[in-house]
């Protein structure tokens, strides 16, 4: 027994030392001879899902403290929310201007750089004396941030082929999904101990890591020299962008006939048109013509505007829902969103499987049903008061939309070629939280009296959403 013992010590030993010696080796290896190594593209995959979860681990947490956070810099609940709005709004004005940059100057540059600033800002921000910079530097903190998310599609569209990209990309969907779930798990116990600040240490700290282990591993990526960037069209998207997603937030507390509503969307709307007249004439623009009038393109979009209106809706009216249906207090609320970000998971790695054997098309179609079933699933238990029927159905409709976004993302990358992964999948995430936007402000101004009918009614609203992502992803490959 004893010699057996002995035995298997020496043999871990032995595969210890060697698994050192294969990672040293690696790491000292030239960047040819590192990217010829049979196990380099499982390294970048790899690295772009620490940057995912680096982008997305606090988020469930800094909501949860939001009451506490408030407190603490004696603010009020409606100036406090604007640490969810504002990089909301930055999120979804950016990422095509980011996925540019990437398939202009290098997307491994955009990455690196953009989580060095990250890094900077959320240290930054842990030391934020007042509400006003935290605002400023958590919105600045997450911009740098999010800018790897289509930098990361890009990098990975340059060494996986288009019939490879499938696995990749839904393991960096799973990442955005279960990081939030380690944020919980993790950072509730520090967070109640130590106070809210240490949230956007760790984030510093797991950006600073990225940073690092980019540097070493991420690939070249080829840039266009020559070609100038397309500065009016970003300043007329920004605008018009802005502008549109600001009018919607405040649709509920202003009222459609507050003027300053309707110089939004007035400025919004002329903004946009300025937009598309620029897009048709400079050499290289933001976002081609050609790009926006591809099926696959233009379908891929209007699916993730409409399912995640839906889906993202329902993030914000689901605690609103469970405490004032079920008396759900902040922990329990967190939890149930921690389900459905597990239920979400679990879709995206599910999906891998089908992605090898059907067309992207019709793993999304499957998802998307689910989705709208589910919606009609939280209404009926919004409706009875039902904790399992709601809470099943937010889980069910977690899982179909995790189930369908690797393959948007396929599509969509797909649709254009490497060369363009970036821009266009940063559309495509603009085109997610022009949705989300939409969705949750509609959700709760028809949920806003809180009875179990006007909850029930808001869901099925989201189911119809959801339904609506059907017909545009029918249209899909």
């Amino acid at each position: 027994m004893r010699a057996t013992s002995a035995r298997d010590a020496t043999s871990w030993a032995t595969s210890t030392d060697d698994a050192y010696d294969s990672v040293i080796s690696f790491l000292r290896a030239d960047r040819e001879e590192r990217e010829a190594h049979p196990r380099y593209r499982a390294s970048v995959v790899a690295v772009a899902v620490m940057g995912a979860a680096a982008s997305s681990f606090t988020g469930a947490l800094l909501f949860g403290a939001l009451p506490a956070i408030a407190a603490d810099l004696h603010t009020s609940t409606s100036v406090i929310s604007w640490l969810g709005i504002a990089p909301s709004i930055a999120f979804a004005v950016s990422m095509p201007l980011f996925g540019k940059l990437g398939d202009l100057y290098g997307h491994r540059k955009v990455f690196i750089l953009g989580w060095a600033v990250a890094a900077v800002l959320s240290l930054a921000a842990a030391a934020s004396p007042n509400v006003g910079w935290l605002i400023a530097l958590r919105t600045a903190g997450q911009l740098a941030g999010t800018s790897t998310s289509p930098a990361a599609y890009g990098v990975l569209a340059r060494i996986f082929a288009p019939d490879e990209r499938a696995g990749p990309y839904a393991r960096v969907t799973v990442a955005l999904a279960i990081s939030p779930i380690v944020g919980v798990a993790i950072g509730g116990p520090l967070v109640s101990s130590v106070g809210w600040r240490v949230l956007f240490v760790g984030q510093g700290i797991v950006s600073a890591v990225a940073v690092v282990v980019a540097v070493v591993l991420l690939p070249q990526t080829p840039c266009r020299p020559g070609v100038r960037f397309d500065v009016a069209g970003v300043l007329t998207l920004a605008v018009g962008l802005t502008s549109l997603l600001l009018a919607v937030n405040r649709l509920r507390s202003w009222g459609i006939g507050h003027l300053g509503l309707q110089v939004l969307v007035a400025v919004g709307v002329v903004s946009l048109i300025a937009f598309f007249v620029v897009e048709q004439r400079v050499a290289e623009p933001l976002l081609a013509p050609s790009m926006l009038r591809n099926r696959i393109v233009a379908a891929a979009m209007g699916t993730s505007l409409f399912v995640n209106a839906g889906f993202n809706g329902l993030d914000v009216l689901t605690p609103f829902a469970a405490r004032a249906l079920f008396d759900y207090d902040t922990t329990t609320i967190s939890w149930i969103n921690g389900v459905r970000a597990f239920g979400f998971a679990s879709g995206a790695a599910g999906a891998r499987r089908f992605l090898a054997q059907r067309p992207s098309r019709q793993v999304i179609m499957m998802g998307h049903s689910a989705v709208a079933a589910s919606f009609v699933i939280v209404a009926f238990g919004a409706h009875e008061s039902s904790v399992p029927w709601f809470v099943g159905g937010l889980v069910i409709g977690a899982f179909g939309t995790g189930f369908g976004r690797p393959s948007l993302a396929t599509s969509i990358t797909n649709a254009v070629g490497a060369h363009d992964a970036g821009v266009a999948n940063g559309a495509n995430n603009m085109a997610h939280q022009v949705g989300a936007s939409i969705g949750q402000t509609t959700l709760i101004a028809i949920a806003a009296g809180g009875a179990s009918g006007d909850v029930a009614w808001a869901c099925l609203v989201a189911a119809a959403f959801a339904a609506a992502s059907l017909a545009t992803a029918s249209r899909l490959r």
